[in-house]
């Protein structure tokens, strides 16, 4: 529980640095431009491209093959889920998407990799992965999709469509999928190079909420409206309750089963603050729910951990 504190801790001191930035005047719009597209386009697909050599390259010796399904059946669960509400509930349309997207995807590696290896060991790698690799292909594949199409794009089966599906994040996470199945070799000062480039991704993201923290003011950023309150619901406890569902209903128990519920209930992606930036949504939305979500997981994880050891 120490890990999960400190590196919570950790994150909202990169965004101490943000916010203090751009109160310098350091960080203008210019600069956030810049910002957004080094991370975008460089440092996430780097961060990527290294997880998936280094976590899937290790070997995933899971043998039952609900462990592989669960992930992505929960997910797409939670989306459907949160499409319906987003629409029951009448949130604006200009936040469908970025609600949609912090309701049913979370923060795996970041924040996820170290709360559930503090808590259950290095058992419990194998299934953060599984969760990673199905979040991270569902957020860059549909998530960012909606995000953007909260910014006024219009979602059309075309090439253009096709080609932001396969964004420079994806397609990093892909290549390491490549070397991982073909058994090549990445060398080893490229590997250095790219890791180190991939670790510029979370101070980038932090950096960046901080900024747009400075931008909003504190007494803004836990006036969420519908959009927010829906999304932190789903966050906290309606994400959760889906995969204790399918856990309960499918027999899956012990440690996957664990892993899947807490890493269920970890905060927002920071990739949805650096997407709806970028494509013009509302990224003052994204970076409030970013911090309240890492905040309400300070208390999620432990009530989680004992219905887990409870139930499952």
């Amino acid at each position: 529980m120490a890990d999960t504190i400190n590196g919570i801790v950790s994150l909202f001191l990169m965004m101490a640095v943000g916010f203090a930035l751009y109160k310098a005047g350091w960080i203008d719009a210019k600069g956030e431009a810049l910002l957004v597209k080094l991370a975008l386009k460089i440092a996430v697909p780097c961060a990527l491209f290294t997880n998936a050599v280094a976590y899937l390259g290790d070997g995933l010796s899971v043998e039952n093959p609900l462990c592989f399904l669960l992930p992505v059946l929960t997910i797409a669960l939670s989306l459907a889920l949160a499409l319906a509400l987003v629409r029951l509930c009448r949130v604006e349309a200009n936040r469908r998407g970025l609600t949609a997207s912090v309701f049913s995807m979370s923060n795996t590696i970041i924040i996820g990799l170290p709360v559930c290896t503090s808590i259950f060991g290095e058992a419990g790698i194998p299934f953060v992965i599984l969760y990673y690799a199905a979040n991270t292909v569902l957020f860059w594949t549909i998530g960012a999709g909606m995000i953007a199409a909260d910014g006024g794009e219009r979602i059309r089966l075309n090439l253009k469509s096709l080609r932001r599906v396969f964004s420079p994040a994806l397609l990093g996470f892909l290549l390491g999928l490549f070397f991982v199945l073909t058994g090549l070799g990445v060398p080893k000062a490229v590997a250095k190079a790219v890791s180190a480039i991939g670790q510029m991704n979370t101070p980038i993201c932090m950096i960046l909420v901080g900024a747009s923290i400075a931008k909003l003011g504190f007494r803004e950023m836990f006036r969420f409206g519908r959009a927010g309150v829906l999304a932190m619901l789903g966050r906290a406890v309606l994400s959760p309750l889906i995969v204790l569902a399918v856990c309960l209903l499918t027999g899956l128990n012990g440690t996957p089963a664990r892993v899947y519920l807490l890493m269920s209930a970890m905060p927002a992606m920071n990739q949805s603050v650096l997407v709806a930036k970028n494509s013009g949504a509302d990224d003052l939305l994204a970076a409030r729910l970013l911090s309240a979500t890492a905040l309400i997981m300070l208390v999620a994880v432990p009530l989680l951990v004992t219905l887990a050891n409870a139930v499952l």
